[in-house]
């Protein structure tokens, strides 16, 4: 796989099954559509990518199950908690606009905490103690916030 860094005296042309799409604004859904990107040009001649959004979401979201402690990382999504037992979820260093999602799945977290550890807010932990609860966090400005 290679690396493009930069484009110099490259064209972009964009197509949907073969016909150019002049604006892409009004014609390209980029939630269900399948699009091709034709670099021609520059160093990288005649380069064509074509991209699938729903595979790609698909690829991009990763849905992590955990059942005892764990420690999050940067390509976590979502956070699906077995809280059969309490479990502590130590929370990575983020990079800004990075979300993150916790999720009581077994609805045992009134008994069964989750334990956030972290930045967070203005705080360093956080308990889950209600049913089935869910949070979403955002990391900004060198720590995570709770939406």
């Amino acid at each position: 796989m290679a690396t493009v860094n930069s484009l110099n005296n490259v064209n972009l042309t964009v197509s949907k099954k073969g016909t150019i799409i002049e604006d892409l604004t009004e014609t390209l859904d980029f939630n269900d559509d399948v699009f091709d990107l034709q670099l021609v040009g520059g160093d990288y001649p005649d380069v064509l990518v074509t991209i699938n959004p729903i595979e790609l979401r698909k690829k991009l979201f990763n849905r992590v199950a955990i059942s005892s402690d764990y420690t999050t990382q940067s390509n976590d999504i979502y956070i699906a908690v077995d809280t059969t037992s309490a479990v502590q979820i130590t929370l990575h260093d983020g990079y800004e606009g990075e979300k993150l999602y916790i999720k009581d799945e077994t609805g045992n977290a009134k008994f069964r905490p989750i334990t956030v550890l972290g930045d967070i807010d203005i705080d360093n932990e956080i308990k889950m103690q209600v049913q089935f609860i869910g949070l979403q966090f955002i990391y900004t400005n060198g720590q995570w916030v709770i939406v």
